[in-house]
């Protein structure tokens, strides 16, 4: 993981200038997290976790609409650059320990749960399912291959495929039903889609 930490590390400082250009992988990025965003459905009572929170982009987006909210990064570069919007509390964890609170609302993770390997994914999921609230909800925007990588054109500079688990969004879909979830998803791309998973 430290390679993985350290990459981020490398991109934390011009991570948010990268321009969005129609059909690239920053132009997928942005358009996933805004939907990510719509899907979390924040209410101001709400306490929301955004784990691998990055640059903050998601928590400062949710923050004004929720009651606590808490980014979680484990990149201290990626977090510097979010630390300047105190509203929010940032914490510098690795999103598989990361402390979640009990009764949480909803937890996004955006780009990140890709990053962690399959038992470690479904480890994640049966712990957020013991934390979140009845009926609370996890959204996931991430690179999922809904059809194989190698088969997608244009992708090959999105991520670097060494740090992403190349993984079906269909699988992912049911590891989160077999963990106790209710899950809606929504492919926007052929390597890009957000999972909506209420807790049942």
């Amino acid at each position: 993981m430290s390679a993985v930490r350290a990459y981020w590390d490398a991109r934390a400082a011009d991570y948010d200038s990268e321009e969005p250009v129609e059909g690239s992988g920053a132009y997928w990025r942005h358009v996933a997290t805004n939907v990510l965003c719509q899907r979390a459905d924040v209410r101001k009572t709400d306490t929301i976790v955004d784990l691998g929170c990055g640059t903050g982009n998601v928590a400062r987006t949710l923050a004004p609409h929720a009651k606590r909210v808490i980014g979680v990064d484990f990149s201290e570069a990626m977090l510097a650059q979010a630390a300047e919007d105190q509203a929010i509390a940032w914490v510098n964890a690795d999103l598989r320990a990361a402390a979640v609170p009990l009764g949480t609302h909803v937890v996004t993770a955006c780009f990140s749960v890709s990053q962690i390997d399959g038992e470690e994914r479904r480890a994640l999921f049966e712990r957020l399912h013991k934390k979140l609230v009845e009926g609370g909800l996890l959204v996931l925007a991430d690179w999922y291959a809904n059809l194989p990588f190698d088969d997608i054109e244009g992708i090959e500079d999105w991520f670097p495929p060494e740090h992403v688990d190349e993984v079906a969004a269909m699988t992912v879909l049911r590891e989160l039903e077999d963990r106790g979830y209710r899950v809606v998803h929504e492919p926007l791309h052929p390597a890009v889609s957000v999972l909506t998973a209420m807790r049942m």
